[in-house]
């Protein structure tokens, strides 16, 4: 098998691929996502992934950075969070018990001082990809913050609860 698909292949057993995280279970995650209307919009949809930022933060001064799991061309932030319970309540407390709304609250302050010095940025890809979300927020629009929760263990539900400014 190495021969065939090089040494960068890891060779698993097939009791492995089903074990808690192992293959299958990933799989079965990303399925679960894939069936979800609205996760698959936002994931698979006209995003982009792993967004690094960083910024000087208006209230401390402090350099900060963040990388966010996606940005959706419709002004959303995605924010893709396992947990042990996706049922409303059980995923209410862990965005409390977490600190989830702080670090969307982050995001969002980060992507408003990219917008603020939008004129500034260097141009990227990412930066084409952004630029009219980031115009939208300069422009004083709220953005949604979507919390994708899936269970973190079989059979892998997921919730996709949404946070808009001021909620």
């Amino acid at each position: 098998q190495r021969a065939q698909h090089g040494e960068d292949v890891n060779l698993i057993k097939a009791d492995e691929f089903d074990k808690h995280f192992g293959p299958g279970a990933v799989m079965q995650a990303v399925e679960n996502l894939r069936g979800h209307a609205m996760a698959h919009r936002l994931i698979w949809g006209e995003s982009i992934k792993n967004v690094r930022i960083r910024w000087r933060c208006k209230y401390t001064g402090l350099d900060c950075r963040c990388e966010i799991d996606l940005l959706h061309a419709a002004a959303i932030i995605g924010d893709l969070k396992t947990c042990f319970d996706v049922g409303m309540d059980g995923f209410h407390a862990a965005v409390l018990r977490q600190g989830y709304y702080i670090q969307s609250f982050m995001y969002r302050e980060a992507l408003q001082a990219v917008a603020e010095h939008l004129d500034e940025q260097p141009d990227s890809e990412v930066l084409r990809f952004c630029r009219p979300m980031l115009e939208r927020i300069r422009d004083g629009e709220n953005i949604l913050c979507a919390w994708i929760g899936v269970k973190n263990k079989p059979s892998y539900p997921l919730l996709l609860q949404t946070l808009r400014e001021g909620d």
